[in-house]
Formats: structure tokens, C-alpha cells, sequence
């Protein structure tokens, strides 16, 4: 499977005095000058004077002003408008569930910005899915979730999840947003001192941290006024939809 990483996804980049100051994530595009993230890179990137995504062309970076955002804190994802530098062929989604097992390959920038040679550099993800898990209450629309089988650094929130068919069609299925983490005790004690008026209880947990993404059934249902309409229904409308 070969694909342009250049073409495929784009640093979100904060600006101070027009040197980088901050990599906050990873979007990708839905056509039209319309770009996906997750929703807490945006909040993080409007603390910076300038705010930008960064296309790269021949090995050198264009860092291009943001123009509008709309963000869906219910889902923790957002929308983009910025105008690329170059003509960008989006991807085709599956709004389709997928099981347990699906294999599924990731990329974006996760600790990408390397300050000491001011180089920006990508990462490739590669796993499956290990649950679904119907409601993820860490965030407030309950949304229905992937887990997945590896874990997801800071700054790859926001990458598209493509489908791994083994071929070079990748399809986007979801969008990576974090981590779920559960602990499980795998140790406990507990110790009563001198006369039994204090108590003390000991505990050792093992932590557990899968990736987490938005599906794709979900993030079509969002009603969007930068879109004018429902995302799934502008995917529709651009020809962005295939049935697997």
C-alpha cells in the first residue's frame, strides 16, 4: 500500500512572531477547502496569535492562516475552512459499523515538530479495532466509539481512521481522538495501626490505555453551519460515500 503523506494529512500548526511555536494535531480533508480535526486541538490552537495548517511541497512547508472552525465539543471533533496551497483529492468514507478485528492503519504527526532541526515529521499507525464500544461517556454526546489496538500519542488526535483492505483505496471509517484508559488492581492490602483507631489501605492498579475514535456513523449525523448541512449529507452530496 503506497499513499502521499503530503496529500493525506496536515499539521495544525500555532504561530507566535512568525516562527512555530506549537504542534497541536493532525486534520485531513473532506474537499471543497473543508478540513477534520479533533475538537481539542482546536481549542488548544486559539491560544496562539496565529493559527495554521501546514502543506508541504517539495520537502518545505506553507503554513496557511485558518480562516473559520467550528467545533463539536459533544463528539470532540471540528471543522476547518482554510485554503489549501495545492488541489487536494479527499478521501471516500464508509458510514458503515465495522466489527471487532477490523485491521485499520492511521498517520499524522504525534510529537512531530522537532524544534532543535525545525523539521515536522509524520508517523504511521497500524492495528485493529478491539471493540465498539456503544457509549463514551467521557464525553458529553455519549457517542458511539472505536477502540482500537494501540495507543494514541499527543498530536495524532484528529488523523482520519482508514479502513486496512490491503489495497491502495484507503477509505476513512472514523477519526482518532485519544485515549480510554481503565485500571485494573491487581494488588490490595490492608493495615489497621496500634489501637485500631487508624486504617490504611493499600492498592496497586495496572493501567490499560487503548486508542479511541469518533465513528463515522456518528460524525455524519452532526449538524454543521459551516457546511450548511449535516456532515454525512455534504460527504453525500460530494460523491464521498461508498458502500463496502
Amino acid at each position: 500500500m503506497e499513499f502521499n503523506t503530503s496529500e493525506t494529512v496536515f499539521p495544525v500548526i500555532g504561530i507566535e512572531n512568525n516562527e512555530i511555536k506549537n504542534l497541536f494535531g493532525t486534520a485531513f480533508s473532506i474537499g471543497n477547502d473543508y478540513f477534520l480535526t479533533a475538537g481539542h486541538v482546536l481549542n488548544g490552537i486559539k491560544q496562539h496569535e496565529k493559527f495554521t495548517l501546514g502543506f508541504q511541497n517539495l520537502g518545505i512547508y506553507d503554513f496557511v492562516q485558518i480562516e473559520e472552525s467550528e467545533l463539536f465539543e459533544n463528539i470532540d471533533i471540528g471543522i476547518i475552512k482554510c485554503e489549501s496551497t495545492f488541489q487536494l483529492k479527499p478521501y471516500k468514507w464508509s458510514l458503515k459499523n465495522c466489527p471487532s478485528l477490523t485491521k485499520v492503519i492511521s498517520l499524522g504527526f504525534p510529537h512531530g515538530y522537532d524544534s532543535k532541526h525545525n523539521e515536522i515529521n509524520s508517523t504511521c499507525f497500524d492495528g485493529y479495532i478491539s471493540a465498539r464500544l456503544l457509549h463514551f461517556r467521557t464525553f458529553t454526546g455519549d457517542p458511539s466509539v472505536y477502540q482500537l489496538s494501540f495507543q494514541v500519542p499527543r498530536d495524532l488526535s484528529g488523523a482520519p481512521l482508514f479502513l486496512n483492505k490491503g489495497s491502495d483505496d484507503l477509505v476513512v471509517n472514523g477519526i482518532i481522538v485519544g485515549n480510554n484508559t481503565v485500571e485494573i488492581p491487581v494488588f490490595a492490602s490492608r493495615e489497621v495501626v496500634n489501637d485500631g483507631t487508624k486504617e490504611i489501605f493499600y492498592e496497586k492498579s495496572e493501567a490499560m490505555h487503548s486508542g479511541i475514535a469518533i465513528t463515522a456513523e456518528v460524525i455524519s449525523k452532526q449538524a454543521s453551519h459551516l457546511l450548511e448541512m449535516n456532515i454525512g449529507d455534504y460527504l453525500y452530496a460530494n460523491g464521498l460515500v461508498i458502500d463496502l
